[in-house]
């Protein structure tokens, strides 16, 4: 199985294209390429201006884009004026892989800039798109490191006071300093200066400080000896007991040259026709071994029931359709004969499929594994 890459190449003018990590430099009124670096395994792209520096707008940049969804690449004019940041979102197959499972590793962004004075200016939002080292630190360091030495006005104010900014390079009135003992963090005043000082966290080397509900911080907690568990973020947890866990998505492993994956379905049927009740899609060069267990009951008294449990095998190689390797197994409780429950494969996707005897109203439930081998 191939994951779809959504990086992206670059053409500016009659040049050769680049890669766009770290951002690409085009030249106003230039005509720009961006094509997807690699087709392999993707059925669709999403390619979009999604942010801009501020005199800039992405949805008119966006619709500037002439896409060609055959040759994955979108063409556009680059408008006229120095000083731009464009920063673009490019995902394949909308974000979800075949199995209908999200990955982050589908969708990039990446930044092409029109350059003043020699230096590129920030789109919102930007991180990394700029520099995949350094993120926009890099756009902003060397201005910082060649800033004129020139003095604006001084500062004003009586002693004790902090000095602010005059936006001009020099600085304006003073504001008030914090107050406090000690030990204690200040507080805004709502002026631009300080107010008092509230309570400092207190503990021990290591713990998490505490608010004290006005503010300020009481003793510090104990901090857990590894990180800190996020919400959002990407983290292997171990030595954690999960009372009553729930799972949402389907579990799944990998290996250099293995998947496997459980999930869950649930069709309902009303009338004779087959139904698939779970789909998995082969792809070339690889064998999926399938065991499903199917039960299903009548509504809305169940008088008629079942349980089937079912295994079977199918490699694909050269591209060619799906053959089974082995025998199909299959072991079928039921009240009802004329209740089937069956796998076979449709082009490429290996279905489990049910049909009811009846019209009779049934509710199947399908807990499927899939066990995929594939070259990589």
């Amino acid at each position: 199985m191939v994951n779809p890459s959504p990086a992206c190449e670059v053409k500016v003018g009659s040049a050769d294209y680049v890669p766009a990590v770290g951002g690409v430099n085009i030249t106003p009124s230039q005509t720009i390429v961006i094509r997807l670096a690699s087709q392999v395994d993707v059925d669709s792209w999403l390619i979009q201006c999604i942010t801009t520096d501020e005199t800039s707008d992405a949805d008119t940049v966006s619709a500037l884009l002439g896409i060609d969804t055959t040759n994955k690449t979108a063409t556009f004019t680059a408008p006229a004026g120095t000083g731009k940041a464009y920063r673009f979102l490019s995902r394949v197959n909308g974000g979800v892989d075949r199995n209908g499972v999200v990955r982050s590793t589908y969708e990039t962004t990446f930044g092409l800039y029109t350059l003043t004075s020699g230096r590129r200016v920030i789109a919102a939002d930007e991180t990394v798109e700029g520099n995949s080292t350094f993120g926009w630190i890099a756009a902003i360091n060397p201005a910082i490191r060649s800033s004129g030495s020139s003095s604006g006005s001084a500062p004003e104010g009586t002693s004790g006071q902090l000095v602010t900014s005059d936006g001009a390079g020099g600085y304006g009135t003073s504001v008030n300093a914090p107050t406090g003992t000690s030990g204690q963090l200040a507080t805004t005043d709502g002026s631009g200066g300080f107010g008092l000082s509230v309570n400092a966290p207190t503990g021990t080397a290591g713990h998490i400080a505490r608010t004290d509900g006005d503010g300020g911080f009481t003793s510090g907690v104990t901090c857990p000896t590894g990180l800190v568990v996020g919400t959002t973020d990407a983290q292997t947890l171990t030595n954690k007991n999960l009372s009553s866990p729930q799972v949402s998505g389907n579990p799944w492993a990998t290996t250099a040259n293995g998947y496997v994956e459980s999930f869950l379905t649930q069709v309902t049927t009303s009338s004779t026709s087959e139904t698939s009740c779970g789909t998995y899609s082969i792809g070339d060069e690889s064998q999926v071994a399938l065991d499903a267990i199917v039960t299903w009951i009548c509504s809305p008294n169940v008088t008629k029931s079942g349980r089937a449990k079912l295994s079977a095998v199918y490699r694909r190689t050269g591209s060619g359709a799906p053959t089974m390797v082995g025998t199909f197994m299959s072991n079928i409780d039921k009240t009802t004969e004329g209740d089937t429950v069956t796998v076979d494969v449709d082009s490429n996707t290996l279905r489990v499929r049910v049909a009811a005897a009846d019209s009779d109203t049934r509710y199947w439930v399908s807990d499927i594994c899939v066990h995929d081998t594939y070259i990589a």
